[in-house]
């Protein structure tokens, strides 16, 4: 059964990321950045994986 066809979507299997984890993976994501490209300025995410992993949403 797809996860569209279940009455109930958001189950304890299938939870909104908490918004302090994804503060902790921007923070991480900044400081990487900073250490790796000290002079960005602006970063374009644009694969699915990577916008839920930094939005938490689908």
């Amino acid at each position: 059964m797809a996860v569209l066809e279940q009455t109930a979507v958001l189950t304890d299997a299938i939870r909104p990321v908490p918004a302090s984890e994804l503060e902790a993976r921007l923070e991480k994501f900044r400081r990487l950045m900073d250490e790796m490209h000290p002079g960005w300025e602006m970063a374009a995410v644009n694969h699915k994986v990577a916008m839920y992993y930094f939005t938490g949403t689908m």
